[in-house]
C-alpha cells in the first residue's frame, strides 16, 4: 500500500531588501497617512501601529523602538489631537 506524501509547507515569502528598509516618509506623515484612511478621520494608537505594519513590512519585522517614535510624534506634533474614546 503507497504511502501519502507529507504535506508540503509553503515557502515564506522573499522579503526584498528594499521593503525591509524603513519608509522615507516622516513618522508625522506616516501617521497622517494611517489617520487619513479610516472612514472617520481617527484612530487609536494601536490602530495606527496595525495599519504600519499591514502597509510597511519594515514595521513587521523591526523591533519596538519606532513605536516609541509614533508616540513620541503624536504627543509633541500639534498637528495631531488626543480624543476622547468613543462609545460603542
Amino acid at each position: 500500500r503507497p504511502r501519502s506524501a507529507p504535506p508540503v509547507e509553503p515557502e515564506p515569502p522573499v522579503m526584498d531588501l528594499q521593503s525591509l528598509t524603513k519608509p522615507p516618509q516622516s513618522y508625522a506623515c506616516l501617521i497622517a497617512g494611517a489617520i487619513s484612511s479610516s472612514p472617520d478621520n481617527r484612530l487609536t494608537l494601536s490602530s495606527i501601529y496595525q495599519y504600519l505594519m499591514a502597509k510597511y513590512p519594515f514595521f513587521r519585522y523591526s523591533k519596538n523602538g519606532w513605536q516609541n517614535s509614533i508616540r513620541h510624534n503624536l504627543s509633541l506634533s500639534k498637528a495631531f489631537k488626543k480624543l476622547p474614546r468613543q462609545l460603542e
